[in-house]
């Protein structure tokens, strides 16, 4: 731009000139990995199901409930069991603990309030569901430490890590077709056009310092995306368990 300013007559100097050395472009981002095939997703739950970790099994529940859940691995190595209502079945995560600051819920599936009473007795009197000690989480290398010990590498371009468990979900579901996509990304806790309208209808309505007429809209539309979040995570914990319990045998090479 400012060399056709010269040109034209407008400047005299390029005051960027200096910077051209000094200024590096961004790294490309390098996609976490994460598994994509049934069947290595059906192996994957079944090196879980043995894996033997320490402390009575409780980075294997870890990670039962992160493939269950879709949750980010921050959001469920700080999950407290207040967060928890397994009488209406439900994981209430603080918008303080989310990445998108927005407040989520996760419809609790069979097998994982299965999880949540078989953790009961490990840590239930502590603060947090997965933590060595009352009062500190687990380590946020947990994990994908297990995923290695499992033979897993977890490092971008590798096979599968901590964060990989919500591509996998994303992936088998949207392959599925079974639920429409703004569900699964609801879901997945990321941004839907839905969140982005009521932001926007909220700016406005504070700006105008006006009574929130889309409430009760927007009250029915949390209904019928829950109906359908709570279907979805029972189909998915089903679909956990059908890929685990099916097993591959390879073809026989003709002779």
């Amino acid at each position: 731009m400012f060399q056709f300013g010269i040109g034209a007559s407008y400047c005299t100097i390029d005051p960027t000139r200096d910077l051209t050395h000094a200024l590096t472009r961004a790294p490309k981002a390098n996609p976490r990995p994460a598994l994509t095939d049934p069947d290595d997703v059906g192996d994957l739950m079944r090196r879980i199901e043995v894996y033997d970790a320490k402390n009575g099994g409780l980075v294997r529940y870890a990670l039962k409930m992160i493939a269950l859940t879709m949750v980010r691995p921050g959001e469920l190595r700080l999950a407290e069991w207040t967060e928890f209502d397994e009488k209406n079945r439900v994981w209430a995560i603080p918008a303080e603990k989310m990445k998108m600051r927005d407040h989520h819920e996760v419809p609790l599936s069979c097998q994982a309030l299965a999880i949540l009473a078989e953790l009961r007795p490990l840590t239930g009197r502590g603060r947090y569901l997965f933590s060595h000690d009352d009062e500190v989480p687990m380590s946020d290398n947990t994990i994908n430490k297990a995923l290695r010990i499992m033979g897993y590498d977890t490092r971008p371009g590798g096979d599968h890590c901590a964060h990989g468990f919500r591509s996998t979900a994303s992936t088998l579901l949207n392959e599925e077709g079974e639920f429409d996509g703004d569900i699964v990304e609801a879901q997945l806790a990321h941004e839907t056009d839905e969140k982005k309208r009521r932001r926007r209808d909220e700016v406005v309505r504070r700006q105008l310092a006006k009574g929130d007429k889309n409430k009760i809209r927007g009250i029915y539309n949390r209904a019928a995306y829950w109906r359908e979040r709570v279907r979805l995570m029972q189909h998915w914990a089903d679909r956990l368990d059908r890929l685990r319990e099916s097993v591959v045998v390879p073809l026989r090479k003709s002779a």
